[in-house]
């Protein structure tokens, strides 16, 4: 795994973990719980590539339990962001496959991909 993009992203990724921990300022535990878990997660990243952690350790330390938990409870996930990614929101090459995708599509591959690694 090579994790050259979050070296040019870090100041975006710092600017996302603010923004997800104003929106966990919600009366919604779940949504709660699920802008908490994002956050956490992309700090895992954040902090890892800063200190040069082995993909094993920071894989290890990536959590999915809140979406587990959102999918039994039937949680529509595209409460968290209406609407669908745009070409304009995607910076990575590599990402315009995700152009079109809506929320529930994606937490669904960021949990398929989670849970694969487990």
């Amino acid at each position: 795994m090579n994790m050259e993009w979050i070296k040019l992203s870090l100041s975006p990724v710092k600017d996302l973990v603010g923004f997800l921990h104003q929106k966990s300022k919600t009366n919604d535990v779940v949504k709660k719980q699920l802008y908490i878990e994002l956050r956490d997660n992309l700090n895992v990243f954040y902090n890892g590539f800063l200190n040069e952690a082995s993909y094993d350790s920071i894989i290890d330390l990536i959590s999915n339990d809140a979406i587990r938990m959102a999918v039994k409870e039937n949680f529509k996930f595209n409460k968290l962001r209406a609407g669908k990614i745009e070409a304009a929101h995607v910076k990575d090459e590599r990402n315009r496959k995700y152009i079109g995708w809506d929320t529930d599509k994606l937490i669904d591959k960021i949990d398929e991909k989670n849970y694969g690694a487990a």
